[in-house]
This record gives C-alpha cells, sequence and structure tokens, in this order.
C-alpha cells in the first residue's frame, strides 16, 4: 500500500523543470515547501536556483549515473521532460529521449525504491472511444499512432504501466491543448497560435473553426500534477483540461479582450491540406521543423469535448474560467511585444548612433 501523507515534506525528482509546464510545476513545489531535486542540462535556466529547498543535478535523462544520483533518497518522480516538436530531422531523437530516457528513470525508480511515478503523457498517444464528451475511459491505444512524437510516448506510458508493481506505483497526466504565459514553442503551441493570430499573421479557419477542442490553463495543469503527488488513488489516469471551445470562440474571446477585430479566412479543410503540403515543402527546403504536418492537421481537426471530472473529483483539480486565463495570456503576449518593438527600436538607434560616430572619425 502506498503511503504518502498530505502535508509531509518530500523529497521529490521533477525532470524537464525549465520547460513550459514544468518551470510552474517546480515553482508550485517549492511554494508547498517540498525538497525538490532537478536534474537539468543548463543550471542558468533554472529559476530560483539559490533556493535552500532545491538540489540541483546537470545531466541528462540518458545519463544513467546522473539519474541514480539525483533520485537516490526520492520518494516521487515528476517525468515532464521530452522532445516535443510536430517532427524532426532525426526521428529515432524521439525514442531516445521520450522512451528510453522513461526508461532509465523507471529503473531509476526502482533501484531507489521511488514510491509513486508521474509521468505525463499526450493525447496524441491515444485514439478514442467514440463519445459525446471524452473521459479517462475512453482513451486507448492505437495500433499505429498517426507521428514519431505521439508514438515514443505511447510506448513509454506502456512502459510506466509494465514497471508498477506494490512498490512502485503511477499516476499518468494527458494534459489537454495547454495554453499560458510562458516560451512560445512547440510545448506552447495555443499560445504560438494565438501570438500569430494577433498578429494577423495566422488568420486561417478551418471549415469555419467549428471544430471543439478543450483548452487547459498552464498554471491549472501545474497545480494538478503538485496535486497528483499527495493524490490518495493509485494507478490512475487523469486528463486535465480545461474548457471545451472552438477555435472561433477563442477567437471571438480574444478579439473581445483586445478590442479589435483580427483578420480571418475560412478555408475548407481540402485546401488547408494544400496549404500545409506547402509549409512542410517549405520547411524541407529551408531545413527548418514545419510549423504543422498533414498527421497533425488531421489530428487538429478532429473535434474533441473532453471531461477532467475525475481530476476535479480526486486530485481536487481546479479550472479557470477561459476568459480569464485568456485574459491574463494576452496581457502578458501584448506587453512581451511591446518590449521586443523597443528592444528592436533601441537596436536600431545604437546602430545607427555607432555609425554616425564611426563617421565623424573619417
Amino acid at each position: 500500500m502506498l503511503v504518502i501523507v498530505k502535508g509531509i515534506k518530500m523529497k521529490i525528482l521533477l525532470t524537464g523543470s525549465t520547460g513550459f509546464i514544468g518551470s510552474y510545476v517546480l515553482k508550485y513545489l517549492i511554494d508547498e515547501g517540498q525538497s525538490v531535486y532537478v536534474l537539468v542540462r543548463d543550471k542558468s535556466k533554472i529559476f530560483n536556483s539559490n533556493h535552500p529547498g532545491l538540489n540541483i543535478y546537470e545531466g541528462n535523462i540518458n545519463d544513467a549515473d546522473a539519474i541514480i544520483r539525483a533520485t537516490e533518497g526520492c520518494d516521487v518522480i515528476i517525468h515532464l521532460a521530452a522532445l516535443v516538436q510536430t517532427t524532426s530531422k532525426h526521428p529515432e531523437d524521439f525514442y531516445t529521449i521520450n522512451y528510453r530516457g522513461t526508461e532509465n528513470l523507471l529503473k531509476a525508480a526502482k533501484q531507489c525504491r521511488v514510491k509513486r511515478f508521474i509521468f505525463t503523457s499526450s493525447l496524441s498517444a491515444c485514439t478514442y472511444v467514440p463519445m459525446p464528451v471524452i473521459g479517462e475511459d475512453s482513451l486507448v491505444r492505437p495500433k499505429k499512432c498517426f507521428s514519431d512524437y505521439a508514438e515514443s510516448k505511447a510506448m513509454a506510458e506502456q512502459l510506466v504501466k509494465d514497471y508498477s508493481d506494490k512498490n512502485l506505483h503511477y499516476t499518468i497526466i494527458y494534459p489537454a491543448s495547454v495554453f499560458g504565459i510562458g516560451s512560445l514553442t512547440d510545448a506552447n503551441g495555443a499560445t504560438k497560435a494565438l501570438s500569430l493570430y494577433l498578429k494577423n499573421r495566422l488568420p486561417f479557419l478551418i471549415d469555419c473553426g467549428e471544430q471543439f477542442s478543450n483548452w487547459a490553463f498552464v498554471e491549472d495543469i501545474a497545480r494538478g500534477i503538485v496535486s497528483a503527488v499527495s493524490g490518495n488513488y493509485v494507478n490512475q489516469r487523469y486528463i486535465l483540461g480545461g474548457e471545451n471551445k472552438t477555435l472561433k470562440d477563442v477567437y471571438d474571446i480574444a478579439d473581445r479582450i483586445s478590442g479589435k477585430k483580427h483578420l480571418r479566412i475560412n478555408l475548407k479543410s481540402k485546401m488547408a491540406e494544400k496549404l500545409v503540403w506547402l509549409i512542410e515543402t517549405s520547411a524541407k527546403l529551408s531545413g527548418s521543423h514545419p510549423l504543422i504536418t498533414q498527421e497533425w492537421l488531421k489530428f487538429l481537426l478532429q473535434s474533441q469535448k473532453l471531461s477532467s471530472g475525475k481530476a476535479v473529483l480526486e486530485l481536487n483539480y481546479r479550472i479557470t474560467p477561459i476568459e480569464v486565463a485568456l485574459e491574463k495570456t494576452l496581457t502578458w503576449l501584448k506587453k512581451s511585444s511591446e518590449i521586443q518593438i523597443k528592444s528592436q527600436r533601441l537596436k536600431i538607434l545604437t546602430s545607427t548612433k555607432l555609425a554616425d560616430s564611426e563617421l565623424a572619425g573619417y
């Protein structure tokens, strides 16, 4: 039987602490007074690195020795580290990082007698039993995932279940379409899309934008993960989401908050497929990875209504109203954009002054 008592200080190993969700999880764990061990490749990316409750180990999830050092004496592992991209020049990287990295952590968990392993999976690693609203019981593993990323997460999730026994229990987390304040990486794709929409650089709605998605505020997800540390239920899966809204709904809210209407162009799905093909082709020619692929487009065009009812009941999960969460996020985006513009102007002004002073020397 797992005995983890709420309010008792624990030793927790957190991977992915410099990532979008992980940085919030780290903050909330420290706020709770937990003793947090982090495994990072670059110490400089850790906020509040001198905090007495924070223990930093340099290394990565494929460094077995570093993992053992970081895991020794820990009660719980929260595994968030992953390669999150639409695609990669080296597809094997998804398996090396997402699958093998998870396996290395599970081996260390066994060796160091960790009690609970909290794994952040992905809804892209699942298919759904048709239901009006999808809950955890509707999630099943597909025969074949639609991307290397999704397949690597599905394989890693199965590993977590396979390693579980009476001494090591698991909790599997499925974040919905996460958004919020944070770097505009692939892991924060929803906020990146909103940012481009507000700049009139991503005006497209496909089939009028009537497909439902579940929009989850990053702060809610992070707090849900922290709640899972001392949750009373073991070997469970939880969808951590927010409100079910169409893209049109979200754009309407964004327009109200910003006080202006933004450009919108409706595309039929067939036309969208052609546009994505052009995006993929352009990315291949430039040597970059595309903003979206055909496979991800098909996944995103599935209309999905999700329920976090189980997490609300068992983890005391709380959902921030989407208008409140979006207002906070869009305010930050506006300030970030203004700072960026001022920085660019300062660079131009500085370079102009330098050029003038150099000319004055002749």
